[in-house]
């Protein structure tokens, strides 16, 4: 029963400095202006091809992604010490496709005087993340933040269409699936209630599952018209240009 008491006693003595610096829950919601960087945002990849197996292929690695928006929440809460938040987020994130680059492509490849467009889809990622947030105020309405962030990210890649001569000849369209993902950050706090950050967000190279649909007529070797996508792999990497309010 001592030791039970002194351990008691103990902990107690740890654990009150640091609940009295504990500060008040805090919220956050914001919108963001995402901008793919590296082979997520290329146009036209490595080894970009027509085939009878991966169909209109935009090459290796390559995302096709334009620049887009996002919408988030973050919850923070003060730890240890004045300036440190422990941060939980969540943020919904929307790249369109860019499909100048392929258009070019392929209709270079099958000839001018065919007619080849493209109905793409857009990249969804919804990052959920716990991390930690340091801000040094510089005076009482101005503050800068550095912060880091890990945990999952549910995303998909964007569906690909491609219309040759006006018909669909190509389908294909993907699933929800989840990686981990990493983000850094810094940033001002203004007034306590304005929040403006830059952010990149490396999400790894998830390996995307789908199913490929093709015509027969203008594929003809194919073995068949409804093919699985197992592993397609593809980098996700962006900056973003956060513009926040505190409730």
């Amino acid at each position: 029963m001592i030791r039970i008491s002194v351990v008691v006693f103990l902990c107690s003595v740890i654990l009150q400095p640091l609940h009295a610096q504990v500060g008040a829950t805090k919220f956050l919601i914001h919108g963001s202006y995402s901008i793919p960087t590296g082979k997520f945002g290329e146009t036209l990849g490595d080894g970009a091809e027509l085939t009878n197996r991966l169909g209109f292929d935009p090459g290796d690695d390559v995302g096709l992604a334009k620049p887009g928006f996002g919408l988030g929440l973050e919850f923070s809460n003060t730890v240890l010490t004045d300036g440190l938040d422990w941060l939980i987020s969540a943020k919904w994130l929307v790249n369109p496709t860019d499909v100048a680059g392929i258009t070019d492509e392929f209709e270079d490849e099958l000839g001018d005087t065919v007619d080849v467009e493209y109905e793409n889809g857009n990249w969804i990622n919804i990052p959920i993340f716990t991390g930690f947030k340091y801000t040094l105020h510089i005076t009482d309405d101005v503050g800068i933040f550095g912060s880091l962030q890990a945990g999952l990210n549910i995303t998909r890649q964007a569906s690909r269409t491609a219309i040759v001569e006006g018909s669909v000849v190509e389908q294909t369209t993907f699933k929800f699936l989840a990686n981990f993902g990493l983000e850094a950050g810094v940033g001002f706090e203004l007034y306590k209630r304005y929040h403006l950050g830059f952010r990149y967000l490396n999400l790894g190279q998830p390996q995307y599952a789908g199913t490929r649909t093709m015509d027969p007529t203008f594929f003809p070797e194919i073995p068949r018209r409804e093919m699985p996508i197992e592993g397609d792999q593809r980098s996700v990497r962006m900056f973003l240009i956060v513009l926040g309010y505190h409730i």
